[in-house]
């Protein structure tokens, strides 16, 4: 923790020497744009655009300075495991958002700019009162499915697992702590269908009322609770079911990725079939020949 604080505070440091500030709905930002990828002032359009759209959606949050770095060093947070494989990381205290550029991410501007609305999404949750409260299988879920990043990869992770009803526990994803890129690439799968099975099962517009009741000073569990009428154990022992019959025709989609891996497989097993039919294909012929030949002889 010691170690984070220093990075943050470090962090703090540099955007205040090398970048520049704009004004958005949530507060002042100061950009640190070290990427070569987006000129700034596409960026700073795309984070207001943004912003706007988050704060009519889901109301005004308290507002306050925060920092937004785009690097283009890999080493950038040494000592931040997931750094290694995420594309952005968004701190408080003060509220900040590094993103890994582009380039350096091999990603298209339009996956990057859904990056940027995935952390935007965690910095206006780190401005609820009890953001603390928080599940991140929440707080993951409800990121990608606003930034639109949930995908059909995801549905499919999930199907690959959906007879280990121990993976679906909501309660062991409260946080994503010590765990591999394997388990975290999990985490972030099931995060995201918890969010759409919450739609599923109490409407489309569940997950809006749970954010308003999260503004409005509610910590989760009161809030979920108000949104749905449901207790979040009542959820634990109804989620499964629900994903397990919605999802579990997806592994139906994998099949033929696992039909690819076995081609080498089977061509040669096919060609050893051929082999096989050819060589008594050839067999017939020299017995025709044969009796034809016999006949011939018999003949004379």
């Amino acid at each position: 923790m010691q170690k984070v604080l220093f990075i943050t505070c470090g962090l703090f440091c540099i955007a205040n020497v090398y970048g520049f500030s704009f004004d958005t709905l949530w507060g002042e930002c100061t950009l640190e744009n070290n990427g070569n990828s987006i000129p700034d002032t596409e960026l700073i359009k795309t984070i207001k655009l943004q912003i706007q759209e988050m704060d009519y959606n889901y109301g005004p949050i308290l507002k306050d300075k925060f920092f937004i770095i785009i690097t283009n060093n890999d080493d950038y947070l040494p000592n931040y495991q997931p750094w290694k494989w995420c594309l952005g990381i968004t701190f408080t205290n003060p509220d900040k958002i590094v993103l890994k550029d582009p380039a350096l991410s091999k990603i298209s501007k339009k996956r990057f700019y859904k990056v940027i609305n995935h952390e935007l999404n965690h910095l206006m949750l780190n401005r609820f009162q009890y953001y603390n409260t928080i599940p991140r299988w929440y707080k993951e879920g409800i990121a990608m499915k606003i930034a639109n990043e949930i995908s059909l990869d995801h549905k499919i992770q999930i199907a690959k697992n959906i007879n280990n009803k121990n993976l679906f526990n909501i309660y062991q994803y409260s946080k994503f702590k010590k765990i591999s890129k394997k388990e975290f690439n999990f985490a972030y799968a099931i995060s995201a269908i918890y969010i759409l099975s919450l739609e599923q099962l109490y409407g489309k517009d569940i997950n809006k009322s749970i954010l308003n009741n999260l503004n409005s000073g509610q910590p989760f569990d009161k809030a979920f609770y108000n949104a749905t009428k449901v207790s979040l154990a009542e959820l634990n022992d109804i989620i499964y079911v629900y994903i397990k019959r919605k999802f579990f025709w997806f592994r139906l989609i994998d099949f033929p990725k696992n039909i690819l891996s076995l081609m080498p497989l089977l061509l040669v097993i096919g060609f050893f079939i051929k082999s096989y039919k050819n060589k008594k294909i050839k067999e017939k012929w020299e017995i025709e020949e044969q009796l034809e030949e016999l006949e011939k002889t018999h003949k004379d």
